[in-house]
């Protein structure tokens, strides 16, 4: 994760994020579960919307790594027709 990232949205109440892969591979520059929760805490977002699945998430296993990473906020995980208000 580029360490400006959290700056920039900082201070968000909500914040959608990708998480492409359960464990990102070296050299790609995509988010996983650990790397959102700290970008979700760093910017001081209430609430963390993980979305753009490149493997099938078990929503309760993600909500599970999301937290055990360190994030306390609310979590929703993204689905097809998700409305966000």
């Amino acid at each position: 994760m580029e360490d400006d990232l959290p700056r920039f949205v900082g201070g968000v109440d909500v914040l959608v994020a990708e998480c492409s892969y359960v464990e990102t591979p070296r050299g790609m520059r995509h988010l996983d579960p650990a790397e959102n929760a700290r970008l979700a805490c760093e910017a001081g977002a209430r609430r963390l919307v993980p979305t753009h699945f490149y493997f099938d998430p078990d929503e309760a296993r993600l909500v599970e790594r999301l937290t055990a990473a360190g994030y306390g906020g609310e979590i929703t995980v993204a689905s097809d027709g998700l409305t966000v208000e």
